[in-house]
Protein backbone atom coordinates (compact mmCIF):
# COMPACT_ATOMS: atom_id res chain seq x y z
CA UNK A 1 0.00 0.00 0.00
CA UNK A 2 1.49 3.45 -1.17
CA UNK A 3 1.34 6.20 1.52
CA UNK A 4 0.40 9.94 1.38
CA UNK A 5 3.11 12.74 2.93
CA UNK A 6 0.49 14.61 4.92
CA UNK A 7 0.98 18.66 4.93
CA UNK A 8 -1.47 20.64 6.86
CA UNK A 9 -1.48 24.64 5.67
CA UNK A 10 0.10 27.00 8.52
CA UNK A 11 -3.31 28.28 8.87
CA UNK A 12 -5.02 24.91 9.40
CA UNK A 13 -7.59 24.56 11.86
CA UNK A 14 -5.90 21.23 13.25
CA UNK A 15 -2.86 22.50 14.10
CA UNK A 16 -4.59 25.64 16.18
CA UNK A 17 -6.22 22.86 17.90
CA UNK A 18 -9.80 23.22 17.18
CA UNK A 19 -11.84 20.39 16.39
CA UNK A 20 -12.98 19.24 13.15
CA UNK A 21 -15.77 16.73 12.48
CA UNK A 22 -14.09 14.41 9.21
CA UNK A 23 -15.09 11.60 7.30
CA UNK A 24 -13.51 8.64 7.91
CA UNK A 25 -10.31 8.22 6.33
CA UNK A 26 -9.89 6.36 3.06
CA UNK A 27 -7.98 3.29 3.39
CA UNK A 28 -5.10 4.74 1.17
CA UNK A 29 -5.03 8.09 3.54
CA UNK A 30 -5.45 5.57 7.32
CA UNK A 31 -1.65 5.91 6.99
CA UNK A 32 -0.51 9.41 6.33
CA UNK A 33 3.43 10.55 7.43
CA UNK A 34 4.11 14.36 8.27
CA UNK A 35 6.49 16.45 6.99
CA UNK A 36 9.19 17.30 9.69
CA UNK A 37 8.31 20.90 10.45
CA UNK A 38 4.84 19.62 11.31
CA UNK A 39 6.06 16.19 13.04
CA UNK A 40 8.12 18.18 15.70
CA UNK A 41 4.88 20.43 16.55
CA UNK A 42 2.93 17.81 16.96
CA UNK A 43 5.82 16.27 19.27
CA UNK A 44 6.27 19.08 21.58
CA UNK A 45 2.06 19.55 21.89
CA UNK A 46 1.84 15.40 22.88
CA UNK A 47 5.14 16.10 25.58
CA UNK A 48 2.86 18.98 26.92
CA UNK A 49 -0.02 16.83 27.13
CA UNK A 50 1.76 13.69 28.48
CA UNK A 51 3.50 15.49 31.44
CA UNK A 52 0.12 17.15 32.40
CA UNK A 53 -1.86 14.10 32.29
CA UNK A 54 0.88 11.80 33.80
CA UNK A 55 0.80 9.82 30.90
CA UNK A 56 3.38 7.93 29.39
CA UNK A 57 4.64 9.04 25.89
CA UNK A 58 6.87 6.24 23.70
CA UNK A 59 8.52 8.40 20.86
CA UNK A 60 10.42 5.92 18.65
CA UNK A 61 13.01 7.35 15.84
CA UNK A 62 13.96 5.01 13.60
CA UNK A 63 17.00 6.00 11.26
CA UNK A 64 16.83 4.90 7.86
CA UNK A 65 19.18 6.68 6.03
CA UNK A 66 20.46 3.12 4.62
CA UNK A 67 17.44 2.14 3.24
CA UNK A 68 16.39 5.63 1.77
CA UNK A 69 20.42 6.75 0.40
CA UNK A 70 20.46 6.41 -3.25
CA UNK A 71 16.80 5.10 -3.93
CA UNK A 72 15.25 8.89 -4.34
CA UNK A 73 11.43 8.98 -4.10
CA UNK A 74 10.80 5.97 -4.32
CA UNK A 75 12.96 4.40 -1.59
CA UNK A 76 11.42 7.21 1.12
CA UNK A 77 7.32 5.47 -0.56
CA UNK A 78 9.05 2.24 0.26
CA UNK A 79 9.87 3.38 3.93
CA UNK A 80 6.51 4.89 4.46
CA UNK A 81 4.61 1.85 3.10
CA UNK A 82 6.71 -0.74 4.96
CA UNK A 83 6.38 1.41 8.36
CA UNK A 84 2.79 2.02 8.07
CA UNK A 85 0.89 -1.15 8.35
CA UNK A 86 3.02 -1.98 11.73
CA UNK A 87 1.64 1.07 13.30
CA UNK A 88 -1.87 1.58 14.65
CA UNK A 89 -4.22 4.41 13.48
CA UNK A 90 -3.64 6.26 16.55
CA UNK A 91 0.16 6.63 16.21
CA UNK A 92 1.62 9.82 14.85
CA UNK A 93 4.03 8.99 12.22
CA UNK A 94 6.24 11.62 10.64
CA UNK A 95 10.12 12.46 9.62
CA UNK A 96 11.76 13.70 12.59
CA UNK A 97 14.49 14.88 10.05
CA UNK A 98 13.66 14.39 6.23
CA UNK A 99 13.90 11.64 4.28
CA UNK A 100 16.72 10.37 6.97
CA UNK A 101 14.65 9.65 10.43
CA UNK A 102 11.48 8.62 11.31
CA UNK A 103 9.55 9.41 13.77
CA UNK A 104 6.65 7.39 15.89
CA UNK A 105 5.01 8.99 18.84
CA UNK A 106 3.02 6.04 20.64
CA UNK A 107 0.11 7.52 22.28
CA UNK A 108 -2.16 5.55 24.43
CA UNK A 109 -0.02 2.75 25.06
CA UNK A 110 -1.33 1.56 29.21
CA UNK A 111 2.52 0.58 29.71
CA UNK A 112 5.91 1.26 28.31
CA UNK A 113 8.61 -1.93 29.28
CA UNK A 114 11.31 -3.33 27.53
CA UNK A 115 8.17 -6.39 26.49
CA UNK A 116 6.20 -3.77 24.51
CA UNK A 117 9.35 -2.42 22.84
CA UNK A 118 10.46 -5.65 21.96
CA UNK A 119 7.02 -5.75 20.30
CA UNK A 120 7.26 -2.68 18.37
CA UNK A 121 11.36 -3.73 16.88
CA UNK A 122 10.10 -7.42 15.97
CA UNK A 123 7.00 -6.07 13.87
CA UNK A 124 8.73 -2.89 12.33
CA UNK A 125 11.51 -5.36 11.12
CA UNK A 126 9.44 -7.92 10.08
CA UNK A 127 7.42 -5.46 7.87
CA UNK A 128 10.87 -4.10 6.77
CA UNK A 129 12.11 -6.98 5.76
CA UNK A 130 9.61 -7.27 3.37
CA UNK A 131 10.52 -4.41 1.25
CA UNK A 132 14.46 -4.58 2.15
CA UNK A 133 16.88 -6.54 1.63
CA UNK A 134 18.82 -8.06 4.99
CA UNK A 135 22.02 -5.45 4.13
CA UNK A 136 19.58 -2.10 4.05
CA UNK A 137 17.58 -4.09 7.48
CA UNK A 138 21.42 -3.97 9.70
CA UNK A 139 21.63 -0.07 8.31
CA UNK A 140 18.53 0.92 10.02
CA UNK A 141 18.45 1.53 13.91
CA UNK A 142 15.87 2.27 16.20
CA UNK A 143 15.90 4.50 19.42
CA UNK A 144 13.28 5.36 21.89
CA UNK A 145 12.43 7.70 24.62
CA UNK A 146 10.14 8.07 27.27
CA UNK A 147 8.34 11.29 28.24
CA UNK A 148 7.60 12.71 30.27
CA UNK A 149 11.57 11.93 31.46
CA UNK A 150 11.76 12.10 35.58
Amino acid sequence: MESKRHTLEKNSSVLRGNLLTMAPPAEAERFLFFDDAQFHKILQREKIRAERLRKPLLLMLLDVSAAVNGGGHHRVSAVESAISPALREVDIRGWYTSNRTVGVIFTEITSIDANSIEVIVRKLYRHLGEQFDSEIIKGINMFFHIFPTA
